[in-house]
C-alpha cells in the first residue's frame, strides 16, 4: 500500500504496465503482437469508469501483512484513489490477503484480521472487504490441505492452479455479484486447462464433485463470517 501511494505521489511514468483491452492507448501492436506500455498510476485509475477498484497488501513477509508501519500511507492512498476515480458510484474494496505458508498460519491469519479491522475496514473511504484470507483459512480446516489429499497453494503462498484459484474466483463472483456458490458448476481439470504445460501438473489439483463441496462451504462461510474461521465439516477425504 505504501509503495502504491509513493508511486502516485511521485507521479512516475513507468512503474506499471497497464494490461488494458486490445484498444487501450497503452497497448501497441508490432507485427500482430500486442505489447503493454508503461503507465502512470493516476492514468490507470482515470482511464475507465471502474465499478470496483480492489487493492491488497503484498505478502512479502508476515511483518508486511500485520504491522501498522507498512500501512502508514493507507489514508493518503485511499484519498488519491478516490480523487482520481471517474465513476461517482465506483467502490473501493480491500482484498484481504491470505496467510502464506508459515509454521503457524492461524497466528498470521489472526494478525491479518486484526490489522484489517484496525486500519482498513474502519476507514470511511472503504466500501468493503473481500475476505480472501478467511476463504483460504477455512479451506485449511478441511482435508484439502497442503501435502495431503489436495493442495490449496502451489508454493509459499501463490494459489494452486486448480482448487486454490477456483476457490478465489468463486469468492470474487459471490462477493462482487451477490450470487450464490451454487451458481457455478464448472469444474476445471488439468487436461482441460493446462495440458500444454506439463511442468505445472503437480501444481494443479483438479476440481471435482467432492472438493467443489469443500470450496463452496469455505466461500459461503467466509462471506457470512469474514473475520473468523469456520471449521469445515469435510475433515476426511471421501
Amino acid at each position: 500500500i505504501n509503495d502504491h501511494y509513493h508511486n502516485i505521489d511521485n507521479d512516475p511514468s513507468n512503474d506499471y504496465l497497464y494490461k488494458g483491452n486490445t484498444f487501450s492507448v497503452h497497448r501497441k501492436s508490432v507485427n500482430g503482437k500486442n505489447y503493454d506500455l508503461p503507465a502512470d498510476y493516476k492514468m490507470i485509475v482515470r482511464c475507465e469508469p471502474w465499478d470496483y477498484i480492489l487493492f491488497y497488501q503484498g505478502p512479502n513477509s508476515a511483518a508486511t501483512l500485520t504491522e501498522p508501519e507498512y500501512y502508514s500511507e493507507t489514508d493518503n492512498f485511499l484519498k488519491a484513489l478516490k480523487e482520481n476515480m471517474t465513476n461517482p458510484d465506483g467502490k473501493i474494496i480491500y482484498y484481504m490477503t491470505w496467510a502464506h505458508n508459515v509454521d503457524d498460519t492461524s497466528k498470521l491469519y489472526q494478525g491479518i484480521v486484526d490489522i484489517t479491522k484496525e486500519v482498513i475496514s474502519s476507514h470511511p473511504l472503504i466500501d468493503g472487504v473481500l475476505p480472501a484470507a478467511t476463504v483460504i483459512q477455512n479451506l485449511r480446516t478441511s482435508y484439502l490441505i497442503d501435502g495431503k489429499a489436495g493442495d490449496i497453494t502451489r508454493d509459499w503462498g501463490h494459489l494452486n492452479y486448480g482448487v486454490g484459484r477456483y476457490a478465489m474466483a468463486l469468492s470474487w463472483y459471490v462477493y462482487l455479484t451477490g450470487g450464490s456458490v451454487e451458481d457455478i458448476t464448472f469444474m476445471p481439470t488439468f487436461e482441460d486447462e493446462m495440458k500444454d504445460s506439463p511442468d505445472n501438473k503437480p501444481l494443479f489439483t483438479d476440481v471435482d464433485e467432492n472438493n467443489l463441496k469443500v470450496i463452496r462451504e469455505a466461500v459461503e462461510n467466509a462471506m457470512k463470517t469474514p473475520y473468523s474461521v469456520t471449521e469445515s465439516k469435510y475433515r476426511s477425504a471421501p
